[in-house]
């Protein structure tokens, strides 16, 4: 098992156009040195040009010089740029190690509107560090491509459109139906989509492959077994459907009922009985709506632990205990899918729950990405990576039950 790590994903200002975060994993200096290299990687800077100042990004994003000198300095030793003190950075290489890349592996997301139309959340600022270390090791630089909701999708595919010629294959961090892959033609960009599974979770199908997520069935299996030996009896599995997620579809039949399946085997394997009924009743609430979300605690009151689908559904269901006075893990144990912190507002108290080895999966997409590129087929359309426990702090013992204490008493003399 893991200790969580403490992340949050608050927005602390704009770095050429995308969002900085505070209280996050990737320090300030590697955040601003990834979207660096973003804009290197997208032909914002031609070779010999010089950079903007530091002191110029410190007053445009409101940053302190720190970081931001951090990562120029990072930036120079991988090669890309040469710093000549009062004269400035110059920019040397369109690569790290001065290297010629073999290609560029393209990254495709969607506009957060919840950040105001920011171009990536904070978990895709990680997928992007960790796509990009990936890539760098197989000699190829990365080009990130934000699109609305609403866009054209499906011109992603072709050849010199959103992405350049030198791009050799898309990594997709949201779903999206298509009709060329997993055999693209040659007039086709290779395509995987990347995920957790409730983001990639829809109709999988024939037009929606490959893929590459996390094992659903076995994280909802192992955080099942791992709140029963605890001592839990009275469980509920919570797995809403949700509203539409970054403008998309919301959760498919089939996510959800492999949630069942999944939370119905550990608990029968235990002897148990699984709550079909405040299953049924979380898929019919809506996501955001505390009223729901207190109703459905007052409705099972008898329960002492909860096992979400999702972290987002967890936090929003903490949140509401607090407000009626149910205490996390006290009173009512939380566990989820996906990593985080309890509560919003404070980063420094994680969730118990089950996150991804996703470099493991990075390192999947882009095998599948060079054999399509390759071969212009696809072995394998649904790869599936294992969950990892990691403890927090959500999960406790239950209480035990209150038994009713007879005295005994004795005549008097």
């Amino acid at each position: 098992m893991e200790r969580a790590p403490m992340m949050g994903t608050r927005l602390k200002c704009e770095f050429l156009g995308w969002p900085i975060f505070a209280s996050f994993r990737l320090s300030l200096a590697e955040q601003a040195h990834d979207i660096l290299c973003h804009e290197i990687h997208a032909g914002r800077w031609k070779i010999g040009e010089r950079l903007p100042s530091i002191s110029a990004l410190a007053q445009e994003t409101g940053m302190i010089r720190g970081p931001i000198q951090r990562a120029f300095e990072m930036l120079r030793k991988e090669g890309y740029v040469r710093q000549q003190g009062r004269n400035g950075t110059t920019l040397i290489s369109l690569a790290p190690d001065k290297r010629t890349p073999i290609g560029a592996i393209g990254i495709l997301t969607v506009v957060n509107w919840l950040l105001g139309g920011h171009m990536a959340s904070g978990p895709d600022h990680l997928r992007f560090h960790d796509i990009m270390e990936a890539a760098r090791v197989r000699n190829c630089v990365t080009e990130v491509v934000c699109l609305k909701a609403d866009a054209d999708w499906q011109g992603m595919g072709k050849r010199g459109g959103l992405f350049s010629d030198r791009v050799l294959g898309v990594i997709a961090l949201c779903p999206f139906r298509h009709s060329f892959a997993p055999n693209p033609p040659a007039n086709r960009i290779p395509l995987v989509f990347l995920g957790d599974p409730c983001v990639l979770w829809e109709e999988m199908d024939e037009e929606s492959l490959p893929f590459v997520t996390g094992d659903l069935f076995e994280a909802i299996y192992r955080l099942t077994q791992r709140v029963i030996s605890n001592g839990h009896r009275k469980i509920a599995l919570y797995a809403a459907q949700g509203q539409r997620m970054y403008g998309f579809q919301g959760k498919s039949p089939q996510y959800t009922s492999t949630c069942w399946r999944a939370h119905e085997r550990a608990m029968r394997e235990m002897g148990l009985r699984a709550d079909r009924e405040a299953f049924e009743e979380s898929l019919s609430l809506p996501r955001d709506d505390f009223a729901a979300y207190r109703q459905f605690l007052q409705n099972h009151s008898d329960l002492t632990a909860i096992i979400c689908h999702n972290c987002h559904v967890t936090r929003n269901i903490i949140s509401t205990a607090d407000a009626i006075g149910v205490r996390v893990p006290e009173d009512l144990s939380i566990v989820a899918q996906g990593y985080g912190p309890m509560r919003f507002q404070d980063p420094s108290r994680p969730l118990t729950c089950v996150r991804y080895d996703f470099p493991r999966a990075i390192e999947l997409a882009l095998d599948l990405l060079f054999e399509q590129a390759r071969t212009r087929q696809c072995s394998l359309t649904r790869c599936f990576v294992g969950p990892v426990l990691v403890e927090g702090g959500s999960l406790a013992a239950p209480k035990p039950a209150r038994r009713e204490v007879r005295v005994a008493t004795t005549a008097g003399h």
